[in-house]
């Protein structure tokens, strides 16, 4: 199955829409989230024209660390987070290895810290798509009625 995503395939072109592998929830404590909303940063064309060196992953790549979107499927050790459960997405994603402090990612954008190319092989995609892997501790869920207040 496929869908659609907002790529950067070069920093000399402007991005593009290509439809892309849908993600699995195939990383233990991993889950897949249909986006509702997301954001674009307001430096991003200065990350992509280089004017901001950013640790980005190798291209071509998904941008966007951060969404509002629906659990549409989750890993098999995921147990208390519902498909359907609409959530925020908290693009800071570590690892989840004891006393690692220097392998954090911000979704879909840059490595921090010397050992971030490690979590960013696992969640290298961004929310800039109509779906994303990223980690279950990532997601906060939203209540049902601060969606009905704001609907």
């Amino acid at each position: 199955m496929s869908h659609k995503a907002l790529r950067l395939v070069s920093f000399q072109e402007p991005l593009r829409v290509e439809s892309v592998p849908t993600p699995n929830a195939t990383v233990p404590g991993s889950v897949v989230v249909r986006v509702l909303v997301t954001s674009v940063l307001t430096f991003a064309h200065k990350v992509f024209d280089r004017t901001l060196a950013y640790a980005l992953p190798s291209l071509p790549v998904t941008p966007g660390p951060i969404a509002l979107g629906i659990v549409e499927e989750v890993a098999d050790d995921v147990l208390d987070l519902p498909k359907g459960q609409t959530v925020l997405i908290d693009g800071v994603i570590r690892s989840t290895a004891l006393y690692s402090k220097d392998d954090r990612i911000l979704l879909g954008w840059t490595a921090i810290g010397p050992n971030g190319g490690r979590t960013q092989s696992k969640y290298r995609e961004g929310t800039l798509a109509e779906k994303v892997l990223v980690p279950a501790q990532n997601l906060i869920p939203v209540p049902d009625d601060l969606l009905k207040l704001y609907s």
